[in-house]
């Protein structure tokens, strides 16, 4: 457990400086993108009142309340999150071979520590978890924050209050971080947790079986993804209820998860080399 906790905090420790900066950057073009769509919407009212010379009252009936699902829609919002998206994807392949690659010799020094090998594994996977959780939580903070800030922005006749907690997202890329529904939250991330342990798996055998490992992984990869396709084409699941449907791929996720923990287990204590 103590090779674990200090893998871990050594893992965070090297890339907290740029994750911050990350953090920063997500935040500025959030912010950007809420003056951005409040100025613009400010904007079309002004030249609704000079062209027409009508009210508040007949330009919100032609338009309706601003609310703060256009700042979401709009593509800087979009583009913030994107791009934390594509940052963590990156680093679980960065996490890996920064210490494999090149004339670094932590990889050796990691395997000759005392303990199991597999807390390299962990600590790697939880330092990733740790990332994804800081960007979540970071984001519900803005939702709530970007919107205090709509309200500032524009009178209140304009702004129509949202109530986030339990409300579906319009934006596709935030319904599908921040599911509304406790059920479809636990489906996302237990996939997604499968995925992100098959991946790591699949690096484990890259670096144990060189391009050998990264063939076989690929192969096991599309056997997974060939018997869920043939599942979904043979029509089967039309026959049971939707919660069923749930718990099944809930189930698969999760054999999913263990069946590549244990091979990981075993390809780094006894496969694994620099």
């Amino acid at each position: 457990m103590k090779k674990f906790t200090d893998l871990l905090l050594f893992e965070i420790n090297r890339i907290k400086k740029a994750y911050l900066m990350l953090i920063g950057l997500i935040v500025s073009l959030q912010i950007v993108a809420n003056i951005w769509a409040s100025n613009n919407f400010m904007r079309m009212y002004k030249n609704h009142v000079k062209e027409t010379r009508g009210s508040m009252n007949d330009f919100l009936e032609n338009w309706g309340k601003f609310d703060f699902f256009q700042v979401q829609n709009h593509f800087i919002f979009e583009l913030s999150i994107m791009l934390g998206i594509f940052a963590l994807v990156l680093y679980v392949f960065v996490i890996w071979y920064r210490d494999w690659i090149g004339k670094n010799n932590l990889s050796y020094r990691f395997l000759t520590l005392p303990g199991s090998r597999m807390s390299i594994f962990y600590a790697k996977l939880a330092c990733i978890l740790f990332l994804i959780g800081g960007l979540l939580a970071t984001q519900i903070v803005m939702l709530y924050l970007g919107e205090m800030l709509t309200g500032i922005l524009l009178p209140d006749e304009m702004f129509e209050t949202l109530r986030f907690l339990g409300q579906p997202a319009k934006n596709e890329v935030i319904s599908f971080i921040l599911p509304s529904r406790i059920l479809d939250f636990v489906l996302h991330y237990t996939v997604g947790i499968a995925i992100l342990v098959a991946v790591n798996l699949m690096i484990v055998l890259r670096l144990s079986f060189k391009w050998k490992g990264l063939a076989m992984g690929i192969a096991v990869i599309g056997i997974l993804l060939a018997l869920f396709i043939a599942v979904l084409l043979s029509g089967w699941l039309d026959y049971i209820f939707p919660i069923e449907q749930l718990a099944l791929t809930i189930l698969f996720s999760v054999l999913v998860t263990v069946g590549s923990l244990l091979a990981s287990h075993y390809l780094m204590n006894n496969k694994i080399s620099v």
